[in-house]
């Protein structure tokens, strides 16, 4: 399990699907924490190489309550 660290950003609200959902202000930031270098393509990116991971855990399915 990857452990991800985000900067925290303002939200506002943007209505989508008669709905209000809150989004990031700043999207270059955010996609810019994620994806490091998100402008130039990369066919070999992975996502266990994301730059906001900052630890890996092993995966406890047990501290999870599905519901359906």
């Amino acid at each position: 399990m990857n452990v991800c660290e985000l900067p925290a950003q303002a939200r506002e609200e943007v209505r989508f699907l008669d709905r209000t959902w809150l989004k990031v202000v700043d999207h270059d930031a955010e996609l810019t924490a994620n994806y490091g270098d998100w402008r130039t393509p990369s066919p070999d990116w992975d996502y266990l190489d994301s730059p906001s991971i900052v630890a890996t855990e092993p995966w406890d399915p047990s501290s999870f309550a599905w519901q359906g």
